[in-house]
């Protein structure tokens, strides 16, 4: 009993130990990194380079179609050029995802201006990818799993390079999150004080893109868009300083990857449910309780305040 019960154990641990690294990898990189989208209060533009990556993607199926049907056959020496392949589609979401991150990262002369480009980026971006792969089944199935979400298929040469965008992330970070805070929540403060803000605030959106990009390519949107933001709102509303968010909201990220991704691993666990959606609903609706601790912290705090 024992015996067969290891068994199944490492089968399930053979099929699924890239999907789950890459869960994990994913969810902290994200988790990470959003605390600087929420603490610049730029979660919408998450959501327009996430729809720009997808684009990219749809862009990189579009040229390989084209390219099979213009040489007749997938068969011949051609199929095999460099835009069939996975590296160029993850290259085409990276691409797309920092050519939106800099179209943004200026609030322009007004915020109304700043939402109007996010707006227009996530809706052309969306519709775009659909509509450029309409006439392909196999390529529109393709953008429907990165819509959904899924991880099923990672491959161990990916993680290895998410665990470096995941070692330089929290590297930087560590480094430089007294800075990074400050330009995020106060950037005249910044400048002030001697920072040099016009060149962190491109650095930031160049690597926000990236890791979005590739977060999008390995996993899809829901689960990109979900760590990327709820996390750190859960850990924002749950923590008093902004240094104490940052070291939550990973946190948060990894519990709930795990929670969900184990069972994965146990024979007979299994929920049945697709892991990465269900991660993130469970996010949401931790985020409640979150808001609700939230308002009653500060209900007290103004209590506190009006009577002395």
């Amino acid at each position: 009993m024992t015996e067969s019960f290891l068994s199944e154990l490492a089968f399930h641990w053979t099929l699924y130990q890239n999907m789950f690294a890459q869960g994990i990898l994913i969810a902290v990189t994200l988790s990470l990194t959003g605390v600087l989208v929420v603490a610049r209060n730029q979660i919408f533009t998450g959501a327009a380079i996430s729809a720009a990556s997808t684009l990219g993607i749809a862009l990189a199926l579009v040229l390989a179609q084209y390219s099979t049907v213009h040489h007749h056959t997938p068969d011949d020496d051609h199929a095999t050029n460099w835009y069939h392949s996975d590296s160029f589609k993850t290259t085409m979401a990276v691409i797309s995802a920092v050519a939106a991150s800099l179209i943004v990262v200026g609030r322009g002369r007004s915020r109304n201006a700043y939402e109007a480009r996010i707006g227009w980026i996530f809706l052309v971006s969306t519709v775009g990818a659909n509509l450029l792969v309409a006439k392909s089944p196999h390529s529109l199935e393709e953008i429907h799993r990165v819509h959904s979400s899924s991880i099923l298929g990672a491959a161990q040469s990916e993680n290895v390079l998410l665990a470096l965008v995941a070692m330089v992330t929290l590297l930087v970070l560590s480094a430089t999150w007294r800075g990074q805070l400050l330009l995020a929540t106060d950037p005249e403060m910044a400048s002030s004080s001697g920072m040099r803000a016009s060149l962190w605030q491109w650095i930031y959106a160049i690597w926000l893109a990236i890791c979005i990009g590739l977060a999008i390519r390995f996993s899809g949107l829901l689960y990109t868009f979900g760590m990327l933001v709820l996390p750190a709102l859960i850990a924002r509303s749950c923590c008093h300083t902004m240094r104490t968010v940052l070291i939550a909201s990973p946190i948060v990220a990894l519990g709930a990857t795990l929670l969900v991704f184990v069972p994965e691993l146990i024979p007979g666990w299994s929920t049945g449910y697709p892991s990465e959606q269900l991660a993130i609903f469970l996010l949401g609706v931790a985020l409640l309780p979150a808001w609700c601790y939230q308002q009653l912290r500060l209900r007290w705090q103004q209590g506190r305040a009006s009577h002395r």
